[in-house]
């Protein structure tokens, strides 16, 4: 009976300990920021969401857009739960500052995609429509960044 009594314990204790690793482990993560067609004293909508994309990656959205005059605040996530964004502990305002200008910083005339490892730390990818100025980019997660077949 005491041999059991162990084993269920034993089974109970692993249960408890596999779940524990499960509820802490990193999961894919993604942020994805848009802007188009803000004006001098910022944008007119802006609008923040958080779902599972098509890729299964929880992805924290954030959209700037039209004239207007609020700021789009890209990186205070006010309405994004942070078990989203525990992933991206590493990264301070600055840095999310930092990576917002090396994006904005790459755009040229021959050049209106591309895509960097930040500190080894995370993966962007960065996208400029020409035709409607507007700028799009990602930042994804180490998972995540090997969940599409990106491995640093």
């Amino acid at each position: 009976m005491k041999t059991v009594k162990n084993i269920l314990v034993f089974i109970s204790a692993l249960i408890l300990v596999t779940n524990s690793i499960e509820a802490y482990a990193e999961k894919p993560s993604v942020i994805r920021i848009f802007r188009e067609g803000g004006g001098l004293l910022g944008y007119y909508e802006i609008s923040q969401n958080v779902f599972q994309n098509d890729q299964g990656l929880w992805q924290a959205d954030i959209s700037c857009m039209r004239p207007g005059n609020r700021k789009c605040n890209k990186f205070r996530f006010l309405n994004i739960p942070s078990d989203v964004l525990k992933d991206f502990e590493e990264l301070t305002e600055l840095d999310f500052d930092y990576i917002d200008g090396m994006v904005y910083s790459s755009i040229t005339e021959s050049n209106t995609s591309g895509k960097f490892i930040y500190n080894g730390v995370c993966l962007v990818m960065w996208n400029y429509n020409v035709d409607t100025g507007g700028v799009e980019y990602f930042i994804y997660n180490r998972m995540a960044a090997n969940n599409i077949g990106f491995y640093f």
